[in-house]
């Protein structure tokens, strides 16, 4: 008994050490997502999203002429705006998204790799400097990746427990209303529920429910894939050599951070030494133990799969700029690259080399996100 108690008292004590390191981390990512948050200059098609906010007439117009995304994001924007009347507040929604994300990331990671982990991700998600930039950016992308994750999160929870049904359909709809990309990871989630031998009525629920959703702006959506098509069509004649340069270079972004920094020439040795630390705890993470939950793998390669075949057919759908989503699930998987060396020192050592590296991608983000469209320079 003395023995259970003492054993009781232990898991007690690890539970709350591992929350203070959740707790410093979150702490860390707010403290880099709002720094700088109200000197930032004007990023390239923030335009777009100030217009927006500020007519609610341009929400329908932009989205039948510029806008290749739903109108959900901008309606949140649009709402923000008329109740500060301050773009900082719109700032700081993406923002707040971003330490969100970092928290569900923490989350899913534990429950498929443990704590140890489950910390690591969390950590490369708070200081990855491609995710500190789209936390700055008037845009949707944090928002979109807060709803990915809670629809993997929902999807992986009710294959297991049957529960959360509801949960699920909702993020599903609220997802694709924020990005038409939505439908990728809809894809994953319904062959993912299908291989966990979820009932065929669920699968087919889910995918009229979400399509019943996005009913009124199908018209609109086969509409502006055709325009960015033909405008695609021009610039990338040469399909298939593009998909070949599109894929190293996401997996280049992905290594790297994900900023490019075209115009930083001192920071290339730092990001040319974390590229192969970076993929080579990717590529060893990614091979997980049997028994293991697969869940990841369907969310990371269905979707990439799905933008390739649109690729080869000429589609925009295959360019890295949309599949900015994968960054997050990368940095698990590098986080379970790293857990798996038992070697401390080495653990150490590559973790302190993209530690470094990173933060001299951040504070030229930093230096250079004062000026109007920063975020071409960076490569977002």
């Amino acid at each position: 008994m003395e023995l259970n108690g003492k054993n009781q008292k232990q898991i007690l004590k690890d539970t709350i050490i591992r929350n203070k390191y959740l707790f410093i981390i979150l702490i860390l990512a707010l403290f880099l997502r709002v720094y700088g948050l109200s000197t930032m200059g004007l990023g390239v098609d923030e335009t777009l999203t100030i217009k927006q906010a500020q007519d609610f007439s341009q929400i329908s117009y932009l989205a039948k002429t510029v806008e290749f995304s739903p109108p959900l994001y901008y309606l949140i924007v649009f709402t923000i705006f008329q109740a500060t009347h301050d773009f900082f507040y719109v700032r700081l929604f993406s923002a707040i998204m971003g330490i969100i994300l970092v928290l569900l990331i923490f989350i899913l990671t534990r429950e498929i790799f443990g704590e140890n982990t489950a910390t690591i991700a969390a950590f490369l998600a708070a200081i990855n400097p491609s995710l500190i930039a789209y936390s700055h950016l008037m845009r949707n992308y944090e928002f979109f990746f807060v709803l990915i994750f809670l629809t993997i999160i929902f999807t992986k929870k009710y294959a297991k427990t049957g529960k959360n049904l509801a949960n699920l359909a909702a993020s599903n709809v609220i997802m694709l209303l924020t990005a038409y990309h939505g439908f990728f990871i809809l894809a994953a989630e319904c062959l993912f529920l299908k291989l966990s031998k979820v009932k065929n009525r669920i699968i087919i629920g889910l995918i009229a429910i979400a399509v019943i959703a996005l009913l009124p702006l199908i018209p609109l959506l086969l509409k502006r894939t055709a325009d960015w098509n033909a405008i695609y069509a021009k610039i990338y004649f040469l399909n298939l050599g593009q998909i070949a340069i599109d894929f190293f270079y996401m997996l280049y972004k992905l290594s790297i951070g994900g900023l490019t920094l075209k115009t930083a020439i001192a920071i290339t040795p730092a990001l040319f030494i974390v590229i192969p630390v970076a993929l080579f705890l990717f590529f060893k993470g990614i091979w997980i133990e049997k028994g293991r939950d697969y869940v990841l793998h369907y969310f990371l390669l269905i979707p990439a799969g799905i933008a390739l075949v649109f690729g080869l057919t000429g589609s925009l759908m295959f360019n890295h700029k949309y599949l900015a989503y994968l960054i997050p699930i990368f940095l698990i998987f590098v986080a379970n690259g790293l857990a798996k060396i038992k070697n401390q020192k080495l653990q150490k050592i590559l973790l302190a080399i993209i530690i470094v590296c990173w933060f001299v991608a951040i504070l030229t983000f930093y230096s250079i996100s004062k000026t109007d469209g920063w975020n071409a320079y960076l490569g977002l």
